[in-house]
Order: structure tokens, then sequence, then C-alpha cells
């Protein structure tokens, strides 16, 4: 009768509500986990090119790479990177590609663009210029990391190490 069907309906909005309370606080926590896996993931991104910045072989920007030691390096790092970088190259201080994972980018010029964000890590700072994405069909989406390359002797910039982060 309808007294029944009250405490039913009643029963059946207490269920809904705790339901939701508890979707809620499922999707929160789901949120938050996968927040900070993305933290995570971009950090050791951007700790990447900072490190590999720091690096020795670095120095042959300062020749231009002209023994192509900088550029195998490049190429040896995207490989054991495969999926997370689509490219890595130096720039020089004359904003030029001189050595890439990726032969045809070299001999580019890198327009300078100012970073949208500067993050410290241990011993140092890596920019982060945005999202680049290619037109179709390729669609490629990157986040563009690069760090200063210092010369070993004066610490004046000698170029920048880039990442493009395959956002795909």
């Amino acid at each position: 009768d309808f007294d029944e069907l009250i405490d039913w309906f009643y029963i059946f909005l207490l269920f809904k509500k705790n339901l939701e309370k508890e979707i809620n606080a499922n999707l929160a926590r789901d949120a938050s986990l996968l927040m900070e896996q993305i933290d995570m993931l971009v950090f050791e991104r951007l700790q990447n090119v900072h490190s590999w910045s720091q690096l020795g072989i670095m120095q042959e920007g300062r020749i231009g790479d002209i023994d192509k030691q900088l550029s195998q390096f490049l190429v040896g790092l995207a490989a054991n990177y495969k999926g997370i970088y689509s490219s890595l190259y130096f720039v020089d201080s004359t904003q030029h590609v001189i050595a890439a994972s990726a032969p045809s980018l070299i001999g580019q010029i890198q327009a300078l663009i100012a970073p949208k964000f500067s993050a410290l890590v241990p011993n140092g700072e890596v920019f982060i210029e945005g999202i680049q994405s290619s037109a179709p069909p390729s669609s490629l989406t990157d986040l563009v990391i690069h760090a200063p390359v210092r010369d070993s002797y004066s610490s004046t910039a000698i170029g920048q190490l880039y990442g493009l982060f395959d956002m795909q």
C-alpha cells in the first residue's frame, strides 16, 4: 500500500545518496592518484633533459658536432626512450640545430619562444615552452622541454638541449 511505497522510496533515496557519496569519493581518489602519476612522469622527463644537458658529450656543441658524436648520442637516447621522446636535439647559440636524433632536423633554425614555465630541478633549471602540435595526418603532440648547456670551462651557455616529450 501507500505507506509501504513511501518507505521503499525513502530507502531508495538513502541508498542512492550513499552510492553517490561512494562514487564521488572513489572518483576523487582516482583523480588524485592519476595526477600524482602525471606529475611523476613529467618530472622524470624534465630531469632527463636536465641530466643529459650536463653530460660531457654536450661540449661537442661548442665545435658544431663536427664528428657527429653528439648526434650519435642523441640517436641512441631516442632509441632507448622510443615512444617517450619524438625528438632530441641540440641548438647552438645562433639557434641552429647542430645535432639531433632525427638527421632531418640538423641545420634547421629553432625559433626563440619564451618559455611558459620553468622548473627547478636538482642542480639547475629546465624550461617548458608548451605543447607543439603538427598538422594532420600525423597529428603529433609534444611537450617542448629544454635545458641550457653550459661551457664546462667558462659556464657560459653554449646552447640548449631540447627534448620533445611525446604526449600521444
